[in-house]
């Protein structure tokens, strides 16, 4: 409750989410709000069906503000572990209500994007 809360007086929101066709894959960015305004964003895969090959993600954070712009993109492999969650990657950056972000997750399996995930940050005047 404490983070719908902090998200809704900083203007964050969930942009998207798409799943695969077959519903069994969820591309999805996990947000924590830590001490002293530092967020961390989760990028988590959770495959409710067979084990998947030759999976890769990206995970692309953009922020601007005030200080300046900054951005990070981390990608990888995916083990695709059948009927599991899996914490892909995390990262972490300091955030406060005059800053803009925007974090994006791909699901990728050769060049079809599997599932996809978003979040944003729109600054308070």
């Amino acid at each position: 409750m404490l983070l719908m809360t902090i998200c809704l007086t900083m203007g964050c929101r969930s942009l998207s989410a798409q799943q695969d066709e077959g519903q069994t894959l969820e591309a999805k960015i996990e947000v924590e709000t830590e001490a002293e305004g530092m967020t961390r964003f989760l990028a988590v895969i959770i495959n409710n069906g067979a084990k998947r090959e030759g999976l890769r993600y990206e995970l692309k954070t953009t922020k601007q503000g005030p200080s300046g712009r900054s951005s990070n993109q981390q990608a990888g492999q995916v083990k695709g572990k059948a009927r599991s969650r899996e914490i892909l990657s995390s990262t972490q950056i300091n955030l406060s209500p005059a800053d803009s972000c925007v974090v994006t997750l791909h699901i990728i399996q050769g060049d079809e994007v599997l599932a996809t995930d978003s979040w944003e940050q729109i600054p308070n005047p």
